[in-house]
């Protein structure tokens, strides 16, 4: 979700993204691609589109249990 500092209200949020899993183990930002793994050790790396709000996914990798 993303807010606008001047109207804090979560019924006014946007969605940029969304997940569906059991729980996120990690979450990450670094020059301008954000990083989400879930529950399953998948990790996306995702960009924000030029003429959009919204965050599409770049590369996806999956991690094997040690």
């Amino acid at each position: 979700m993303e807010g606008n500092p001047r109207d804090p209200y979560i019924k006014n949020h946007e969605c940029i993204f969304s997940i569906k899993s059991s729980k996120i183990l990690s979450f990450g930002y670094e020059c301008g691609s954000f990083y989400i793994m879930d529950d399953e050790h998948t990790t996306r790396k995702l960009s924000r589109n030029e003429s959009q709000r919204m965050l599409s996914v770049i590369n996806v990798v999956r991690l094997k249990e040690i």
